[in-house]
């Protein structure tokens, strides 16, 4: 999905001619917004997946990582060696994550979810900061 999302991300930037930084300021910050409702919510429901819980989750996982890609072909020259080594590392926390996630989960709890918004919202303004050239 990081590569595909790479060259949708160069033809959108291309067609209508969007600074990489806004663009990339404009996703963080939505992202973390979304993140921070996210734990303002009643997150009650545990999940349970079976097989098809867990392939559906790993196409989720894959449209995210979709936005990255669409950033990472217009922020770096080597745009398809950062996407296969972002694919690679996205696979191996995301299988991490679900191994250790239950484990995690009792020592920091919800609280990550503020903290992963937290640093999305930063990344916005250093975005912001740059389209402004600052």
């Amino acid at each position: 999905m990081p590569l595909i999302g790479s060259f949708v991300g160069l033809a959108f930037l291309n067609r209508f001619k969007l600074n990489i930084n806004f663009l990339s300021g404009v996703i963080f910050f939505y992202i973390g917004i979304q993140m921070f409702k996210e734990f303002k919510e009643d997150n009650s429901n545990k999940l349970n997946l079976n097989l098809l819980g867990m392939i559906i989750f790993a196409i989720g996982v894959s449209l995210d990582s979709f936005g990255v890609g669409m950033t990472f072909n217009c922020a770096f020259d080597k745009k398809i060696i950062y996407s296969l080594v972002f694919s690679i590392f996205s696979a191996i926390f995301t299988f991490l994550g679900l191994i250790l996630g239950k484990f995690i989960n009792k020592l920091i709890g919800d609280y990550a979810i503020v903290l992963g918004s937290f640093i999305m919202c930063i990344l916005a303004i250093i975005n912001f900061c740059q389209f402004l050239g600052f």
